[in-house]
């Protein structure tokens, strides 16, 4: 079971008062332990496991009194994202924990300041006393100087998110307190937030979460088609060459429909090459870039190597105006990609969305659902299925047994319906090119 999870962090690991526990005990196989400094005085101690393929680093924070009872590491994701994570105990014993109350401010400021694309920070905070739905915010007999207020501040000036909703403590006579939080620097970033039973006779409830970041993990390389190349005039051979009216003699509508469309596909394998894509490249150019002010970049970049090799001075004056070159043609080049973006937006809003989507850093997509059976369904062909049922449900349900009687009913045979080739090419010109294929996976 444990092996279905990628991270799995735990506060806590010292006994209260008790002996440092052996680090080598704590290990299991496929999964690199981080923890915090266990022989530090006043913690309890932060781990954190990560799947060994993850290839995860421990760093430590860059601050003038680092707090303790935390563990942060690094890993790497696609397209030069990285994420940093950090695991945090705050003491539940009021007077000790406003003690360290500074040094954990400055530290969760440091994270949140960083340079990392993605910020995850989570842990047991004891906070009881905020409420975060739907906002932050504190009970009015509590002073604004106290540790909660300035918590919170500390937690607003970083414009971190907060993702956990609901008591998270639960002990005979008390009531449930909130005290495991998950921030993030982006609200997409956390993903279906669930709870699981305590850990042993623990009185914390566990918290399983989805986070939405693209790891360096090995993926199979895709095949597609590449339509930009396709020989199209030898495609309109392939399919003028065939006698329709005799193909498709006899043959029922459905019949009709799924000849013509394996007849376009043979036509697609022998007249379109196909490429392959590879998940993991993070070699693409901006798409705004173009030849010319890539070749500005590049020249740059050489300057700069040169110079480095050299730290001779005209080198570096060489680069400096590379430099300055490379700067207005990318800016230049980028101000016009997105003024023709903008006057292209309603004709083409593909691309418009495609550049969108280009900047931003969490990639969201529709989520694991659960059918009506209760089982969790990952294929797009299943979600498509939960999704049409669920919204199928506010339609009015029609009686199919019972149908009313309709007067003067024009057979069809009467009906003065004419098909012409130019109606349905008129029909096939209006399509959207832009658009990618349907269920048939005929490109349009």
């Amino acid at each position: 079971m444990i092996h279905n999870y990628d991270i799995i962090s735990l506060t806590e690991i010292k006994p209260n008062f008790g002996c440092v526990p052996d680090i080598q005990t704590m290990r299991f196989a496929g999964y690199d332990l981080f923890t915090s400094d266990l022989t530090t005085l006043h913690t309890r101690g932060t781990s954190i496991y990560v799947k060994s393929s993850y290839q995860a680093k421990q760093i430590l924070p860059d601050v003038t009194e680092p707090y303790a009872d935390c563990v942060w590491i690094t890993m790497k994701g696609l397209n030069n994202h990285n994420m940093l994570l950090g695991v945090i105990y705050r003491s539940g014993t009021p007077t000790l924990a406003n003690v360290y109350d500074d040094s954990l401010h400055e530290t969760i400021t440091w994270a949140a300041s960083s340079n990392y694309s993605h910020k995850l920070i989570m842990g047991d905070f004891n906070h009881p006393v905020i409420a975060w739905d739907p906002s932050p915010a504190l009970p009015g007999n509590i002073s604004p100087c106290s540790s909660h207020a300035r918590f919170l501040e500390c937690i607003r000036d970083s414009y971190l998110h907060q993702h956990v909703f609901q008591p998270t403590r639960y002990r005979n006579g008390h009531t449930p307190n909130q005290d495991d939080l998950l921030f993030t620097n982006e609200v997409e970033m956390i993903d279906q937030v669930t709870v699981l039973d305590p850990l042993g006779a623990s009185n914390h409830i566990g918290i399983m979460f989805t986070v939405m970041f693209g790891t360096c993990q090995p993926l199979p390389i895709k095949t597609v088609y590449n339509y930009n190349k396709g020989d199209y005039t030898a495609m309109r051979n392939l399919l003028n060459d065939i006698n329709w009216e005799m193909a498709l003699h006899g043959l029922s509508v459905q019949d009709m429909t799924d000849y013509i469309n394996q007849t376009i596909i043979a036509a697609i394998d022998k007249t379109v090459p196909i490429k392959k894509v590879n998940p993991l490249a993070n070699h693409r150019k901006p798409l705004w870039m173009n030849e010319s002010t890539l070749k500005t970049v590049r020249k740059k970049h050489h300057a700069r190597i040169r110079y480095l090799n050299t730290k001779d001075g005209h080198d570096y004056q060489r680069y400096i105006a590379s430099r300055n070159i490379a700067t207005h043609a990318t800016r230049k080049t980028r101000k016009e990609f997105e003024t023709k973006l903008a006057k292209e937006s309603r004709i083409n809003n593909k691309v418009f969305w495609n550049y969108v989507n280009s900047k931003r850093k969490t990639r969201v997509s529709i989520p694991t659902l659960r059918n009506e059976a209760g089982s969790l369904v990952e294929k797009d062909d299943e979600k498509a299925e939960v999704l049409n049922r669920t919204y199928s449900k506010v339609f009015t349900r029609e009686d199919m047994n019972t149908f009313p009687m309709l007067n003067n009913i024009v057979p069809l045979s009467e009906l003065n319906v004419k098909l012409t080739k130019n109606r349905v090419l008129k029909q096939l010109q209006s399509l959207k090119i832009d658009k990618s294929p349907g269920p048939d996976q005929i490109h349009p």
